[in-house]
């Protein structure tokens, strides 16, 4: 339930929550407030959901390589300066 969650708040929002927003129903789903049944379905709802928010994310369909292997490079040159 999280990891789906996080997925939405990520493809929608484009940020990761790492404390949850949703901690206390997240603890009672834990503590077993949904049945096993209960989650599966939700679960595949939020699966057929999500493929169609993905459609619309303001994410980009591919990393930014070129950003990433100068981002790669500075560390690097970062790490040997210290």
């Amino acid at each position: 339930v999280r990891l789906l969650r996080m997925c939405r708040e990520i493809l929608v929002e484009g940020r990761v929550y790492v404390r949850r927003p949703d901690a206390e129903d997240l603890l009672r789903i834990r503590a077993g407030a949904w049945s096993y049944e209960e989650i599966v379905a939700w679960a595949e709802a939020q699966d057929k959901e999500l493929y169609d928010v993905m459609k619309t994310s303001p994410l980009p369909n591919a990393p930014d390589r070129k950003r990433l292997d100068a981002l790669c490079s500075e560390l690097i040159e970062e790490s040997f300066k210290g």
